[in-house]
C-alpha cells in the first residue's frame, strides 16, 4: 500500500524534527522501493565507513512479488555494505509479507505483554498525553483486566488509552456545555 502525498510530506515532517535533535545522520525516503535504492546508493560510502540502523517501519502488503524482490535488492551488499558492522529492522502487519522481505530465518515475531504492569503503564500514558510514575491505587484485577482486553498488545493498550482521553475530553466539554446552560 503506497502512501498518499500528505501522509509522504508528514512522514517527511516528522523525519526531519527528529533529525534536528538526534546526533548522527537520518536518511529520510519515501514508501517508495525506488526512491529509498536511490537514497542508499546516495550514501553507500557513509554507510560503508560508519556503522547503522535502517528501519522499514509498518511494510505494507503488495500485490505483486515484485516490490518485495526489489525491496530485497535494498538489503544485498551491492547497496548496502556490512564493512562496519549495521542492522536492518522491518515492521510488518502480515507474516506472509514479512516472510516475504526477511525470509523465514531472520523473521522475529513479537509475543504480547504478559505484565499487567507494562500494559496499565501504555493505556494511563496514552490517557495522560505524558509519563506519569506508578499507581498504587489501581488494582491488580483492573490492571488484568485491561491486559487480558488488549490481548497483551502495547498498540492495543495504547488505542484504547487514547479513546478513554478523547472520551474524558468529550465528557469535560459536554459538562461545561451542561452548566453553561443551566
Amino acid at each position: 500500500a503506497e502512501e498518499t502525498e500528505e501522509e509522504v510530506e508528514e512522514t517527511e515532517v516528522v523525519v526531519e524534527e527528529i533529525e534536528d535533535t538526534l546526533p548522527g545522520d537520518i536518511i529520510k525516503f519515501k514508501s517508495d522501493v525506488r526512491h529509498l535504492l536511490r537514497r542508499l546508493s546516495d550514501h553507500r560510502e557513509k554507510l560503508a565507513e560508519n556503522k547503522y540502523l535502517i528501519v522499514l517501519d509498518d511494510v505494507g502488503e503488495a500485490e505483486e512479488d515484485r516490490y518485495y524482490e526489489d525491496l530485497n535488492k535494498c538489503f544485498s551488499d551491492e547497496h548496502l555494505p556490512k564493512q562496519k558492522g549495521g542492522a536492518v529492522i522491518v515492521t510488518c502487519r502480515s507474516e506472509e509479507s514479512a516472510k516475504k522481505v526477511v525470509g523465514d530465518d531472520n523473521l522475529h515475531r513479537l509475543q504480547p505483554l504478559n505484565d499487567p504492569n507494562s500494559c496499565w503503564w501504555i493505556y494511563n500514558e496514552a490517557v495522560k498525553g505524558k509519563k506519569t510514575s506508578e499507581d498504587a491505587t489501581i488494582s491488580n484485577k483492573v490492571k488484568e483486566e485491561l491486559m487480558k482486553r488488549c490481548g497483551g498488545l502495547p498498540g492495543a493498550a495504547r488505542m484504547m488509552g487514547e479513546i478513554k482521553k478523547d472520551k474524558n475530553k468529550a465528557n469535560r466539554t459536554l459538562s461545561t456545555h451542561s452548566t453553561f446552560l443551566a
